[in-house]
């Protein structure tokens, strides 16, 4: 039994455009887009002199905290829009504020998933990147002398890390939707998506491809508001009615295609594992 990619991308298309969906994700986006459009602007224009490192300081201060609260909130509603979006996909309906109840009880095996991703990758690419590029740009500003046996164990770990982490990447990317769907904990839900995608690569590197063709071409649609000032040779002001329609458009070209991204999760997800089913 074949993977319908028609049918996962049609869905995928079609799920964003239910106004309940849409609309929570719309409204947590606008309300940190703005903040984080205003601490930005507020902290950055007319940076300059004595000054530029005071407020640089209060920059960070104000926006990390928002930039961690954002990421938080969008784990709680990735878990509700992958159960929603899985009845979506089954033809069936279901309200989103319902799905949050599933979002509240996944909330710490999706986070524990995903920070155990993340620390793999981080340990693919992070140290290597670390003593290839920090390092000797340290090393310079102190006038001191780098071994070369660091910088070329540096690139090795940097190459080698590339493909472990291009492999890691490629093989748990249905780990978090594992988690909320079928109610698996953290190294359970990896398990599975790796035993998965082991049976279905070709399928997997398909539906990436076209994923990716899709993605980029909504996202150069979303993004050309920005180009034409560019274009024009001028520059908007951080502050401005002008930048801060740009900041709701972009919000809504974001909105939609975070909710594409999890509903094609879901979808090509759940096709796979009802072919992995039929395999076995």
């Amino acid at each position: 039994m074949g993977v319908n990619f028609g049918r996962i991308f049609g869905r995928a298309f079609r799920y964003p455009f239910r106004r309940d969906v849409f609309f929570l994700l719309f409204a947590v986006q606008v309300i940190f887009g703005v903040s984080t459009w205003f601490v930005v602007g507020y902290f950055t224009e007319g940076m300059g002199g004595l000054e530029a490192f005071g407020r640089i300081v209060s920059f960070i201060a104000y926006l990390i905290p928002l930039i961690i609260l954002n990421w938080v909130v969008m784990i709680f509603l990735m878990g509700a829009y992958f159960e929603n979006s899985a009845f979506f996909y089954r033809g069936k309906e279901k309200g989103i504020f319902e799905s949050l109840r599933i979002a509240k009880e996944r909330f710490f095996p999706l986070l524990l998933t995903l920070v155990i991703i993340i620390l793999v990758l981080l340990a693919c690419f992070g140290g290597p990147l670390f003593l290839v590029i920090l390092l000797p740009s340290l090393a310079m500003q102190t006038g001191s002398s780098l071994p070369v046996a660091i910088l070329v164990g540096g690139l090795i770990w940097l190459l080698t890390g590339a493909v472990i982490g291009a492999v890691v990447f490629f093989m748990t990317f249905l780990a978090p939707v594992s988690c909320v769907i079928d109610r698996l904990g953290p190294l359970e839900s990896i398990r599975k998506s790796w035993a998965l995608i082991r049976r279905n690569k070709l399928n997997t590197f398909l539906f990436l491809l076209i994923f990716f063709v899709i993605y980029t071409a909504i996202s150069m649609i979303g993004s050309v508001p920005d180009i034409i000032p560019l274009l024009m040779g001028s520059e908007l002001p951080m502050l401005s009615l002008q930048s801060f329609s740009l900041t709701i458009f972009r919000t809504f070209f974001n909105v939609y295609l975070f909710l594409f991204t999890y509903s094609s999760n879901v979808n090509f997800y759940l096709a796979v594992r009802r072919r992995g089913l039929f395999r076995s």
